[in-house]
């Protein structure tokens, strides 16, 4: 599949996860928990591991905001580990 197959699919663009890097690709995690390789070629500027962003049918990214998904993980990690 293309890296813009499934964002062009749907019709609409789609939300990923970095999950990890692997060489030239980076590991991302989609809206339906599925994983797929993406060239790190075609992340936006400024992504790194844990990133989130979206791709539309036209293979364009851009980051999303992270902020309140990075909040409410490290409150749990907080509690987790009291």
């Amino acid at each position: 599949m293309t890296r813009a197959g499934r964002a062009s699919r749907r019709g609409r663009a789609v939300k990923y996860i970095i999950d990890r890097f692997e060489g030239d690709y980076a590991v991302c995690e989609d809206e339906n928990v599925e994983f797929i390789n993406i060239g790190r070629k075609f992340l936006p500027e400024g992504a790194v591991e844990g990133s989130s962003f979206y791709m539309d049918a036209n293979g364009r990214t851009g980051l999303t905001d992270d902020s309140e998904r990075r909040k409410r993980i490290e409150s749990k990690m907080k509690k987790i580990w009291k």
